[in-house]
């Protein structure tokens, strides 16, 4: 008998983080310059973040959406056409310290980017720092990060399958679980 077999598998190692260069603000983005002073690029997906957001959440938000997309850590997304989809929309993180103030950037950032949204040229996720690995609780990074990738990616890439209407796969899959 292999002395080897009666050893416990060992456990999965836990994922290097990326190094993250928290930047300022891209020419492109710099009309967001007023409310976000914070910005990494993932791929082409975007985190903006303000000054109040710590650069540990940021860094930990970053991460979080590298290992979804890259989840072998080979440098390359796993699947282009879902970043792809994500990178023609603009698919962003958008980063404040707390819920409260959320409500106060939102009315602060400049009429251009609300018609971003509007025309489907940005589409956007909220995540706030508070709620970012948290020294006790769940970490609302894992949640708010895959919705985005999950509707702007997935959805948009495989509507049949990943479709947020009725009728797709998951839909009925759903439907049937409820």
């Amino acid at each position: 008998a292999c002395p080897s077999a009666n050893l416990p598998p060992s456990p999965t190692p836990a994922p290097t983080p990326i190094s993250v260069n928290i930047e300022d603000l891209p020419i492109e983005w710099q009309f967001l310059s007023e409310v976000f002073s914070k910005y990494v690029n993932v791929f082409g997906v975007n985190i903006f973040a303000t000054k109040d957001t710590p650069d540990s959440k940021v860094s930990h938000a970053s991460n979080v959406l590298a290992q979804y997309l890259d989840n072998n850590a080979d440098g390359t997304p796993d699947n282009p056409a879902v970043v792809n989809a994500m990178t023609q929309v603009n698919a962003s993180i958008i980063m404040v310290f707390s819920e409260d103030d959320m409500e106060s950037v939102l009315r602060r950032l400049p009429e251009r980017f609300h018609e971003m949204i509007d025309r489907g040229q940005l589409e956007v996720q909220d995540l706030y720092g508070e709620e970012t690995d948290p020294p006790d609780g769940f970490d609302a990074s894992l949640e708010e990060v895959l919705h985005l990738i999950s509707s702007v990616g997935y959805a948009q890439t495989y509507p049949d399958v990943f479709g947020e209407e009725p009728g797709s796969t998951i839909a009925r899959y759903m439907d049937n679980a409820r």
